[in-house]
């Protein structure tokens, strides 16, 4: 399979909920809250339910987690660790109300692959060097220079949805109060 006819196909595929990934190997793309590709990647060894729920959906904002590091904003701004366990509780509640965002708004898709990790690497390396630079935009940022605005419509919506108690919203509006400092905006 070329990377042009790799890139159709993956392109070509319906967009799947976060859920009943498979554990199959191959090639996978990610798509934000409003179902745009953004990010092509690879499994690199381990399989799309590894790759996507326990890394992308659930990992760390500083490294290459894509979905944890767009989404690191306004309420659902993790932040620096803390000895104090009251940021600590805030930074838990931000984490877990972005990771509920990203299982119900964003979407992915995945094309299983038969090979070895080199070969689909390479696919996948072709593949992002040919895709169009909005869908690849996740793959080229490494750092959030300039993260996006919270998408506050939905995150209001899922707070209200999920009956977060008012303690809960106390910590996370603590934490987009966070998050605007850590961007220097004065509040």
């Amino acid at each position: 399979m070329t990377p042009h006819e790799a890139l159709a196909t993956l392109h070509a595929l319906p967009l799947q909920r976060l859920v009943g990934i498979p554990t199959e190997k191959g090639i996978y793309a990610l798509a934000d809250h409003e179902h745009r590709f953004r990010y092509i990647g690879s499994t690199e060894g381990r399989d799309f339910r590894d790759r996507i729920q326990n890394r992308h959906v659930t990992g760390s904002e500083s490294n290459s987690h894509k979905f944890s590091w767009a989404y690191n904003v306004g309420r659902m701004f993790r932040g620096p660790k803390s000895r104090d366990p009251e940021i600590m509780a805030d930074r838990q509640a931000a984490k877990d109300l972005r990771t509920a965002f990203i299982r119900k708004h964003c979407r992915a898709v995945w094309m299983p692959l038969t090979g070895t990790r080199p070969e689909i690497e390479a696919l996948e390396h072709a593949m992002v060097a040919i895709a169009p630079p909005e869908t690849v935009q996740w793959n080229r940022e490494r750092f959030h220079v300039a993260p996006p605005a919270e998408p506050a419509a939905l995150v209001d919506g899922l707070i209200a949805e999920l009956g977060l108690q008012l303690s809960t919203r106390a910590r996370l509006e603590r934490q987009a109060r966070r998050h605007r400092l850590s961007l220097g905006e004065k509040v």
